[in-house]
């Protein structure tokens, strides 16, 4: 009886530190699929995060364009002329003067959509530069505004 009980001590025994050493390989795989898995993870949350920076330099793009047509239309309605002669073919007409606005505002963040699946840097870098720009033509609008009041 000790013999056949020594025997599956020796057989449980040796089974078992197959099934440890299997198992032991299959945690490692799986603690390094679990860490692809975090690094993608943490990579995605940074990518969203730059999107989410992305997407609000394009929604600043478009607000500082709506602005800058508003307050165009507010300063030639008190007496201002259109400084940009590309401009000025159009901006008596409001309505149109709108249309071309969107179509041209929209036609540069749909461009810049392509850049950015290219060169991200560069879609960031261009539009950081027309948001600066628009921001300083703004500002112009609003001081010969102002000084038309």
């Amino acid at each position: 009886m000790r013999r056949t009980s020594l025997f599956f001590f020796i057989i449980f025994v040796g089974f078992n530190s197959q099934a440890f050493s299997q198992m032991d390989s299959k945690l490692s795989d799986f603690k390094k699929s679990l860490s692809i898995k975090i690094s993608d993870k943490k990579h995605q949350e940074l990518s969203n995060r730059r999107d989410w920076l992305y997407t609000s330099m394009e929604i600043n793009y478009v607000v500082l364009n709506a602005v800058d047509l508003l307050t165009t239309f507010n300063c030639m309605d008190k007496g201002a002329k259109e400084r940009n002669p590309i401009a000025r073919l159009f901006i008596k007409n409001k309505p149109l003067a709108v249309i071309i606005k969107g179509g041209l505002t929209g036609g540069v963040l749909y461009g810049l959509s392509y850049l950015k699946k290219e060169d991200k840097k560069a879609a960031y870098i261009s539009l950081g530069v027309l948001n600066i720009l628009y921001v300083f033509v703004v500002r112009n609008n609003l001081s010969i505004y102002f000084q038309l009041n």
